[in-house]
């Protein structure tokens, strides 16, 4: 897909089948996560960890917050938690 300007245009999404695809998501995760701790992302997948429960209640806050703010989508069926 793309985006239009004056400026010219530019992919909104990663175009399918570039060869760095895994490392350009792995570096967006990296980022996004970036100051969240104990939170670590591996693709597509993110792991956290807490202490004892209000901490890990704390950082699933802290990481659905990045997420949105990053304008990452979630699928609610492929969720575990």
């Amino acid at each position: 897909m793309f985006l239009e300007d004056l400026s010219g245009s530019r992919f909104t999404r990663l175009p399918f089948g570039v060869k760095t695809a895994p490392v350009i998501f792995q570096q967006a995760m990296d980022t996004m996560l970036t100051g969240t701790e104990g939170a670590d992302a591996y693709l597509d997948d993110i792991i956290f960890t807490g202490s004892n429960p209000d901490e890990l209640l704390q950082r699933l806050e802290t990481v659905l917050s990045q997420i949105q703010v990053n304008g990452f989508r979630l699928r609610l069926g492929k969720c575990n938690f």
